[in-house]
C-alpha cells in the first residue's frame, strides 16, 4: 500500500470514528443494530427470552448518560468485589457455637440409670404411686366433723394395652434395643455405660394374650391405695373385715374384679380370703 492510499483509508477510518461522537449518528448505529436483529426477534423470544432481554438492556446502557453508564460500572464492580470478599470467608463468618437445644443428643454424661427423678407423669396413663409420692399424713380431719361412711366408685388400674398395642410393641421394641445397642457400639449414639449394660438385660414382658388383663403394676396400685385410704380414715377403714359392714362389688370385666381383690388385700391384709367374691359381680 503507498503512502496515498494509506493517507486516504486513516482519513477514512478517522471521519468515521468522528461521526460516532455526534449523538445523531451514535443512535442511528445503535437503531441499526436493534433492526438488524428484528427479523429474528419473534425466534429469538420463543426460544431464548433472557437474549433478547440482554439486547434491550444493551441498548439502554449505550444510550443513555455517559455519568450514569460509569456509576452503574462502578456499583456493578463494587457489587463483584463485596461477594467476592464474603465467599472468600463464608467459613469465618459461620456461628462456630452450639445450638441450643431441648434434646441432649449426647446422653454419655447423663445416666437415666442413676436419675433421681425421672419424668414419669403421663396423664391419665401416670401410676397411681408417682402421684401419691411416700405420703405420710394419716387421720385426715376436717373441723369437728366425723366419718361416718366411705364410698368408693373406682375404676381400674393399670391394665395392658390392646392386643394390636401389644403385637406392635413386639415387632418393634427389640429391634428398637438392637438398633440403640449397635449404634452405641459404633460411637453413632452416645450412652453412659450403666445405661447400656441396663438395655442389654431389659426383656418385653408382655404377651398378646395379656391384653386389657390387669398388670402386676396394677395389682401394687389397688393396694397401696386401699392403704392410704386406711391410714386417712382409721375410725372407719380400721376394722376387719364384715359383710354386714362392708360392700364390695365390680363389674363383668376381669381386670376390674382383680383390681376389687388387690384392693380388699391392701384394706383388709389376710382377712381379705374370707370375701366371697363370686358373688360380688354387679
Amino acid at each position: 500500500m503507498n503512502r496515498v492510499i494509506e493517507r486516504n483509508f486513516r482519513t477514512r477510518r478517522r471521519s468515521q470514528r468522528l461521526l460516532l461522537r455526534d449523538d445523531t449518528a451514535r443512535n442511528v448505529l445503535t437503531g441499526r443494530l436493534i433492526d438488524g436483529i428484528g427479523y429474528n426477534r419473534l425466534v429469538l423470544f420463543t426460544r431464548s427470552c433472557p437474549l433478547v432481554v440482554a439486547f434491550v438492556s444493551v441498548h439502554e446502557f449505550i444510550t443513555m448518560h455517559k455519568s450514569t453508564r460509569t456509576g452503574l460500572i462502578g456499583l456493578a464492580i463494587l457489587v463483584g468485589v463485596i461477594v467476592t470478599i464474603l465467599l472468600v470467608n463464608l467459613n469465618s463468618i459461620r456461628p462456630t457455637a452450639e445450638l441450643p437445644s431441648c434434646v441432649k443428643l449426647d446422653g454419655s454424661s447423663t445416666c437415666h440409670f442413676s436419675d433421681p427423678s425421672p419424668y414419669r407423669y403421663y396423664g391419665t396413663k401416670t401410676s397411681y404411686h408417682i402421684v401419691a409420692g411416700n405420703e405420710t399424713e394419716s387421720d385426715l380431719e376436717v373441723g369437728e366433723c366425723k366419718p361416718i361412711a366411705f364410698y368408693l366408685l373406682s375404676r381400674h388400674a393399670t391394665r395392658y394395652p390392646d392386643k394390636e398395642y401389644i403385637e406392635g410393641m413386639i415387632k418393634l421394641l427389640p429391634s428398637l434395643k438392637e438398633k440403640i445397642l449397635n449404634n452405641s457400639l459404633s460411637g453413632k449414639a452416645k450412652l453412659c455405660h450403666e445405661d447400656i449394660e441396663k438395655l442389654k438385660r431389659w426383656k418385653l414382658n408382655m404377651k398378646v394374650d395379656d391384653d386389657k388383663s390387669l398388670s402386676s403394676t396394677g395389682k401394687a396400685e389397688a393396694e397401696v391405695l386401699a392403704r392410704h385410704l386406711k391410714e386417712k380414715f382409721p375410725s372407719i377403714l380400721n376394722d376387719t373385715y364384715s359383710s354386714e359392714k362392708f360392700t364390695i362389688e365390680y363389674t363383668s370385666r376381669k381386670r376390674t374384679r382383680v383390681t376389687a381383690e388387690s384392693f380388699a388385700k391392701g384394706l383388709f391384709d389376710k382377712d381379705s380370703k374370707k370375701i366371697d367374691f363370686d358373688g360380688k359381680r354387679k
